[in-house]
């Protein structure tokens, strides 16, 4: 493990937004070490004459895929839909902002996305 598989764990954490402890930074290199490890091993597997599967069951006279008719079916009343939501507002889900405004509720009646 080097300073560079830290380093590239920092970055990941912080394209998704985690927030690690301290001391989990090197776990975590190893770890991913490992799993890079284990994709090699499977880049050396020689499948050349392996055919190429388009699906699970390609190939295989027993599997057929199942489809049914997509049909209408009546969906939940707004009242049911938000009977659960933790903080509903104005008949809509509250959710935290995505952009600006650090943890703060996006306000439906401003006009921007409720997303």
């Amino acid at each position: 493990m080097s300073a560079e598989d830290e380093e590239r764990v920092r970055r990941t954490a912080q394209l998704a937004r985690l927030k690690l402890a301290p001391g989990q930074t090197r776990a975590l290199a190893a770890e991913f070490a490992a799993i890079l490890d284990a994709f090699r091993t499977l880049q050396d597997v020689d499948v050349e004459h392996v055919a190429p599967m388009t699906s699970a069951s390609a190939g295989t006279a027993e599997f057929t895929d199942v489809l049914r008719d997509d049909l209408l079916q009546p969906g939940l009343e707004r009242d049911e839909a938000l009977a659960n939501a933790p903080e509903p507002r104005d008949g809509f889900f509250g959710v935290p902002r995505v952009l600006g405004g650090e943890g703060q509720r996006a306000d439906p009646a401003d006009g921007e996305s409720q997303g």
